[in-house]
């Protein structure tokens, strides 16, 4: 097995126990539960005493969660900080199974030659980034489907007191002392310390904090092809390519 990190090499440690603090921030809400919202939880259950309520509006049942192919790897030492031993195992596992190695970028030219070539396991070396290196040659960047990730990160929270509650949030309403929600079926949420908003362009929680603004839509759209195998670049390496007017990412996830 190609570890995606050694723990020797690995500065970050997870803590043995919470830290005491007076902090007046006790309760706080994130809304959003995707890869951002997840690994917030996650952090204020390992390294805070406050109490963590996650709102999201999608179902997040396994198979029901949506998303292309992401790139994990200073991200991985940040998670393996943050799981159990048994889920950041799980994840490992999900990265070995469903993931591929990065190992090298390309920029392809139409004239044959490469506008850019990233050695991705000498660029770690060349940063130092001792903690994503699992060995004398080894390195850690892979290649994910979101959702294998997200139900990883849903699953991790789920074993701590952090409570996940599938509602959307319609708006942000200050009150004494705090803040309170209203979902989108017209309930009120109990009052919180912080509201943390990691939902998205059409957030409900950047509408409290600038209610005349409006999203902002580049024009730009995304399409996902799928490829059969023959036309497919190796499984480790990622090609970019740019154009009038396009861009384009090919890769194995």
């Amino acid at each position: 097995m190609n570890p995606i990190m050694n723990p020797r090499t690995n500065p970050r440690t997870k803590p043995s126990t919470k830290p005491s603090t007076n902090n007046p921030i006790n309760k706080v809400a994130i809304v959003g539960g995707g890869v951002t919202g997840l690994t917030l939880a996650l952090s204020l259950s390992t390294y805070t005493n406050a109490t963590c309520v996650l709102y999201e509006r999608r179902n997040l049942s396994p198979g029901r969660i949506a998303g292309g192919g992401i790139q994990v790897n200073g991200g991985a030492a940040v998670l393996n900080s943050l799981m159990s031993d048994k889920r950041w195992k799980a994840l490992e596992g999900r990265m070995e199974s469903m993931g591929r190695i990065v190992s090298d970028t390309y920029v392809p030219h139409e004239g044959g030659r490469n506008l850019l070539e990233i050695d991705v396991g000498e660029a770690f070396r060349l940063f130092k980034a001792s903690d994503l290196i699992a060995g004398q040659d080894d390195y850690s960047s892979y290649t994910i489907m979101r959702a294998a990730l997200v139900e990883e990160l849903i699953e991790s929270v789920r074993e701590t007191e952090c409570e996940i509650i599938e509602r959307g949030i319609e708006r942000v309403e200050e009150v004494e002392g705090g803040y309170r929600m209203r979902t989108d079926d017209g309930e009120v949420t109990e009052k919180y310390d912080l509201i943390v908003g990691c939902d998205g362009v059409n957030s409900a929680c950047k509408s409290y904090i600038s209610p005349s603004s409006t999203p902002i839509y580049s024009g730009i759209r995304i399409s996902w092809v799928v490829s059969p195998p023959s036309l497919s670049p190796p499984s480790s390496t990622l090609s970019q390519y740019f154009g009038d007017g396009g861009y384009g990412l090919t890769g194995s996830y």
